[in-house]
């Protein structure tokens, strides 16, 4: 039999998003902020994000590339990415970021494990800008600038199927 007790170590304070239609929604009217970082496999980051105070959800994909439909199989040219939903009441941009220093890219800027961020309003383009005079331009990721009106319609092509 199972037990269904509810024990107060386990409920997450003040949480006040529990489907994602009422996340998307506060997504929507901004009690919610959303970034996406590409930082090589997207496992690591989607647990490491997924524990910390102020973030709602997380998600991981695709992103970075034209192409359509890419797969787990068949990246098409995209970077794996995590998508991190949070309420900057709780947590900054720039605290999501940690030391820009682990931000120093070394080697190639290409391929689906590339550190790639996207940045969807002022707040984050300017930390992005921090970080880039921080490390260099040379060992900076790649940043790109997401559409605020549909941020998610040339994202994430796929967060589904893995």
């Amino acid at each position: 039999m199972l037990d269904h007790t509810i024990y107060k170590e386990d409920v997450v304070e003040n949480y006040k998003f529990v489907t994602p239609e009422a996340i998307e929604e506060a997504l929507k009217i901004g009690k919610l902020s959303q970034t996406v970082f590409g930082m090589g496999c997207f496992w690591g980051p989607d647990s490491n994000f997924g524990g910390r105070p102020g973030v709602v959800q997380t998600r991981v994909g695709y992103a970075g590339a034209s192409t359509l439909e890419p797969s787990y199989r068949d990246i098409k040219g995209h970077a794996e990415v995590v998508r991190v939903i949070y309420d900057k009441d709780q947590i900054s941009y720039r605290e999501l970021l940690g030391s820009f220093e682990s931000w120093s890219v070394h080697g190639r800027k290409q391929g689906q494990y590339r550190q790639i961020l996207f940045v969807f309003d002022l707040e984050q383009k300017q930390v992005a800008e921090e970080l880039i005079q921080a490390i260099g331009k040379e060992k900076s990721p790649e940043v790109i600038e997401a559409d605020v009106v549909d941020p998610l319609e040339d994202v994430l092509i796929s967060i589904e199927g893995i």
